[in-house]
């Protein structure tokens, strides 16, 4: 009964607290002061959590490269934006930084936003990166792209072809809708050998244009809150068929077709 009442007290609410609070204010002086991107300034409140880049991400829906570069006017070329990153600024650095040459592994936490660990784009590791990107190489050397040259021509006369026609009737269309379906029905025909036709459409298919271009706020999303990603992905098509807008609906159209 004895060990029964010390254990109680051992796990009341009191010691939760504390230790809980010893723990992130521990945390918050190694991520200060001995942490190895300690020494570069920058912001207290990114160095000590991504807490601060999520609020720009989500609430603020993207802002935090704004954010970034309104930093780098108070703290100079090079600085800490989150507990585990710097961000430079200096352009002396970019043959150091864009270098070919050496191993690169990618950044996991930023790849694994996108939910799909195991594709070749989102493996961090560079050497297991470079194993699954070589039997692709060949598909996409200067050789393999150069004989498309009749296929994007074809694309190229199609768009011109759409755009005189608005320009005769003094219609207004949006050239960046009809930029993205020929980039659509260039790649998705030079990849996947399928035809989606999205110069084809009157309004050039700009419900997938937007949806792919809303995707990157699920991205921000998912980069701090992981689990959101996998619940998304795990939502039956046929039903979001049904709920979505026609732009959603497009997407997922284009998913179960591919």
């Amino acid at each position: 009964m004895e060990s029964l009442t010390n254990l109680t007290n051992l796990v009341s609410w009191q010691n939760i607290t504390t230790t809980i609070a010893l723990y992130f204010g521990s945390l918050a002086f190694y991520r200060l002061f001995l942490h190895p991107l300690a020494k570069f300034p920058g912001l207290k409140l990114t160095a000590v959590t991504r807490y601060y880049e999520a609020y720009f991400d989500i609430i603020q829906n993207g802002q935090y490269t704004f954010k970034i570069a309104e930093i780098h006017k108070k703290y100079g070329p090079v600085i800490r934006i989150s507990p585990y990153e710097l961000h430079v600024i200096d352009p002396a650095f970019f043959d150091t930084l864009y270098s070919q040459n050496g191993r690169w592994d990618k950044y996991a936490w930023t790849y694994d936003g996108f939910s799909a660990k195991g594709a070749t784009i989102c493996t961090p590791s560079h050497d297991i990166h470079k194993a699954c990107r070589l039997p692709l190489s060949p598909f996409f050397s200067k050789a393999k792209a150069a004989a498309q040259q009749d296929l994007i021509k074809q694309k190229v006369h199609k768009l011109s072809s759409r755009i005189s026609e608005f320009a005769r009737k003094g219609d207004v269309t949006n050239l960046g809708a009809a930029c993205s379906a020929f980039t659509r029905d260039v790649s998705t025909k030079f990849i996947i050998n399928k035809n989606y036709n999205s110069l084809d459409s009157e309004d050039f298919n700009i419900g997938m244009t937007n949806v792919f271009q809303d995707s990157g706020h699920i991205w921000r999303i998912t980069k701090h809150v992981t689990w959101f990603g996998l619940t998304m992905k795990a939502v039956p098509v046929n039903w979001v068929m049904k709920v979505a807008d026609e732009g959603t609906k497009g997407f997922f159209g284009y998913l179960k077709v591919s």
